[in-house]
């Protein structure tokens, strides 16, 4: 079948359904699948079973799971973790899951930066039904990621090739006239920042002799201190431009695939806007 479409906007639609309708009802999480698995722009409800795939009974476990996916899969994304997965082990700190609590569903709402984990021991079709229409009605008892330790400002900062800013030197950083500084706010126990880090470190070395532009991070525990910095979601993305002068509100932010060719391609566009700086 072709598909024509009039607009850009038409055609996102086409693609985010295609999207959708060719995602099983359950996917199982992996290196590969990372992306299959957060892709949906306007789903930020997860659901996901942490267990031991090749433990017995694992497979009815999996098919009560399935079906709460088949009634549910307008509202969220059903996501198998199978702790001998390798991989899947970088996300459990986040979570706090410890091998003594599996099996065990939680409910994440990537949405909200806080109070957004909900979970069951019940996991039966009824049990993951009944965590989900408690989250959705703002019932259910939920709790927040683990939260970093305090931030503090290493003595290296300014020499790395990723700087390193806090909330101490976040603002006079950015806002120096001479420079153009493109930071991602992170927190340490996100998945999807834990997926970014590499391509982050793959950039700020590449881009570590640039006469303008600086690649730097920031952990999401010092937005807070930093006045007129507002962040919704981690990892957040930010391009100054240079003569940002004192409005941090001239930042640019980038919400394009989370790939280093997207990356890439956001920085030439930005550091196109002056031709000083390419």
């Amino acid at each position: 079948a072709v598909v024509s479409t009039q607009s850009t906007g038409e055609k996102d639609k086409v693609e985010e359904l295609v999207k959708k309708y060719r995602r099983p009802y359950v996917i199982p999480f992996s290196r590969e699948a990372h992306l299959l698995t957060f892709e949906i722009k306007d789903r930020s409800l997860s659901v996901l079973l942490f267990h031991d795939h090749a433990e017995e009974g694992s497979e009815e476990r999996l098919a009560q799971f399935g079906m709460a996916a088949r009634a549910y899969q307008n509202d969220c994304t059903f996501v198998e973790m199978d702790m001998a997965n390798g991989y899947v082990k970088m996300f459990t700190n986040f979570f706090g899951v410890k091998t003594a609590d599996l099996p065990i569903v939680y409910l994440a709402d990537t949405s909200k930066q806080s109070e957004n984990l909900a979970k069951t021991k019940d996991i039966t079709e009824s049990g993951v039904a009944q965590l989900i229409e408690d989250f959705l009605a703002g019932t259910a008892e939920t709790s927040a990621p683990k939260k970093e330790a305090e931030d503090e400002l290493p003595e290296d900062w300014e020499s790395r090739s990723l700087k390193y800013l806090t909330s101490d030197n976040f603002v006079s950083y950015v806002t120096t006239p001479e420079r153009a500084v493109l930071v991602m706010v992170h927190k340490e126990s996100c998945p999807h920042c834990v997926k970014m880090k590499p391509i982050w470190e793959d950039l700020a070395e590449k881009y570590k002799e640039h006469p303008t532009l600086k690649v730097a991070e920031l952990k999401s525990s010092n937005v807070a201190q930093i006045k007129d910095l507002t962040v919704q979601k981690v990892p957040t993305i930010l391009f100054y431009p240079t003569q940002t002068g004192s409005d941090l509100s001239t930042a640019v932010e980038y919400e394009g695939d989370r790939t280093l060719k997207g990356v890439e391609e956001f920085i030439f566009t930005q550091l196109s806007k002056n031709k000083d700086e390419l």
